[in-house]
């Protein structure tokens, strides 16, 4: 992913990059969790999921304004 970053326009860059990391990021947490936990309920897999999204999407919103 880090090599198309350059390539792409800004409002691609704020809007699809925080996407692709979110989703690698949930798919990376929930892993584990799924594991550790296989009869889990939905709300504990998609907290799982859906946390490590919203962490590294304003991660990067917030880097993003920080550099201007």
């Amino acid at each position: 992913f880090m090599a198309l970053y350059q390539y792409m326009s800004e409002p691609v860059r704020l809007i699809i990059w925080p996407i692709l990391f979110g989703v690698l990021a949930s798919a990376i947490g929930l892993f584990p969790y799924v594991l550790w936990r296989p009869n889990s309920d939905v709300w504990g897999r998609m907290i799982a999921a859906v946390v490590p999204t919203f962490i590294i999407t304003f991660m990067i919103l917030i880097l993003e304004f920080s550099r201007r």
